[in-house]
């Protein structure tokens, strides 16, 4: 095993006990595509004041869920709560996950 098959086993583990169905809507699609999300509230780790002012959450998402950064304006419906959530910018992306602030 390499790495990066490491840490691709790892984040699968994370999402099957923590992540929540939804749908992903880039904004200039017509369909949903179904992924697994982790939605996280506490923002403070992730900027500061200024920067998450008016936001709700980030939502990380894997690669093999949706496998380009989503856009500004994307959204996300988690699938239990039927909440909307809409995409403000990418924190974080690499080979496994996309992170991104939502509102």
């Amino acid at each position: 095993m390499t790495f990066q098959s490491d840490q691709l086993q790892c984040a699968n583990s994370i999402y099957d006990l923590a992540g929540v169905r939804a749908y992903y809507l880039e904004r200039d699609a017509t369909r949903t595509c179904p992924v697994t999300v982790i939605v996280d509230y506490d923002l403070n780790q992730w900027g500061d004041v200024a920067e998450i002012y008016g936001k709700s959450a980030v939502i990380t998402v894997r690669v093999s869920d949706v496998a380009e950064p989503p856009r500004q304006r994307d959204t996300f419906e988690i699938a239990e709560t039927e909440r909307v959530f809409i995409v403000d910018r990418v924190l974080l992306s690499d080979d496994v996950e996309h992170t991104v602030l939502v509102t």
